[in-house]
């Protein structure tokens, strides 16, 4: 579980009813991950099912805040400009989360334009109705000599992990159901 919401706890009732669908001797078996949920708690829950830790990684985070859209802004000039101020203080690869695949359509379309012919730097979409090879492209490490920036859905913030990305950038606006 990446973190709770409607869907997520939804998924696991339904996983927990399912269970008894199943015979004694194949029974279903739910296997939990999260960094955020109280595993514990959890695991009560869950029949007293056993808790296994893993400690991971953290790394120094730096936040600087821009000031907020305003209604009826249009999000993409500044994000692009955001990137491109990035691309040139920064080093290694960033990725930007945005509120829906036209924003995504219209940064990446705004960033080729601005970037020009740079071969040094690799623009990404990441959403869930690519390809499952765009998907891929996106996710693996940038190739030697090359930065990459990820245009990405609020999908990707707890759910992937992008090797060489050294810069976040979040527009802040979410597609919500």
């Amino acid at each position: 579980m990446v973190e709770r919401s409607l869907d997520a706890d939804l998924a696991l009732a339904l996983s927990l009813n399912g269970r008894e669908l199943f015979r004694d001797d194949q029974p279903l078996k739910i296997l939990l991950m999260s960094a955020t949920l109280e595993g514990e708690r959890l695991a009560v829950l869950l029949d007293d099912a056993p808790v296994v830790r893993s400690d991971g990684r953290m790394f120094p985070v730096t936040m600087q805040w821009g000031r907020p859209f305003q209604p009826g802004e249009f999000i993409e000039p500044r994000v692009v400009q955001t990137v491109l101020d990035a691309l040139g203080s920064e080093s290694g690869s960033l990725l930007v989360f945005l509120p829906g695949q036209a924003e995504i359509r219209r940064v990446n379309q705004q960033l080729a334009e601005a970037l020009g012919e740079r071969a040094d730097i690799l623009l990404c979409p990441l959403h869930g109705e690519l390809d499952l090879n765009a998907q891929r492209a996106a996710i693996e490490p940038a190739p030697n000599d090359t930065r990459k920036v990820v245009l990405a859905t609020n999908i990707a913030e707890t759910s992937l992990t992008i090797d060489g990305v050294r810069v976040v950038i979040d527009a802040g606006l979410a597609r919500v159901p």
